[in-house]
C-alpha cells in the first residue's frame, strides 16, 4: 500500500491491483476482513465529519460576515476536524493491519511439499516444488 496523488495504491508483489481485487484477496481471512470492512466504516465516518466540518465552517465564515457571534459554529468546525482525523487515522491502521495480516499468511506458505509415489519399484517419497 502506498499513497498516491488520488488515494492510496496497491500493489501484490510488483504488479499494481485495484481495489476491487484486493477486497477479494481480504475476504478469504474471517479476520482480515473484519480488519477491511472496520476499515471501510471508519473511513465511511471520517468522510461524515469531513462534510460536517465543511458545513461548520461555511455557518462560521456566514455568522463572521455579518459580524454575529460565531462561537458555535468553529466549535462545530474544530470538533469536526478533530473527528474526522481520528477516524481517517483510525480507517488507514485498520487497512494497514488486514494487508499485513495478509502479508504474514503469505510468509507461512512453504513451496515444497511431500508426496507418496508408487510405482512398479516400489513405494517413496518425492519433494515437490
Amino acid at each position: 500500500m502506498f499513497s498516491g496523488f488520488w488515494g492510496q495504491k496497491y500493489y501484490q508483489d510488483d504488479q499494481e491491483i485495484t481495489k476491487k481485487q484486493l477486497e477479494t484477496l481480504m475476504k478469504k481471512s474471517e479476520d482480515l476482513e473484519g480488519y477491511w470492512k472496520k476499515s471501510k466504516m471508519q473511513s465511511t465516518l471520517a468522510s461524515i465529519a469531513l462534510v460536517s466540518e465543511f458545513g461548520f465552517a461555511f455557518w462560521a465564515g456566514a455568522e463572521m460576515a455579518q459580524g454575529k457571534n460565531s462561537t458555535v459554529p468553529v466549535i462545530g468546525t474544530l470538533g469536526s476536524a478533530t473527528i474526522a482525523a481520528i477516524f481517517y487515522v483510525s480507517a488507514n491502521n485498520s487497512k494497514r493491519k488486514a494487508i499485513l495480516g495478509y502479508n504474514k499468511e503469505l510468509e507461512n506458505r512453504t513451496s515444497l511439499h511431500l508426496m507418496p509415489i508408487g510405482k512398479k519399484d516400489g513405494v517413496g517419497l518425492a519433494l515437490k516444488f
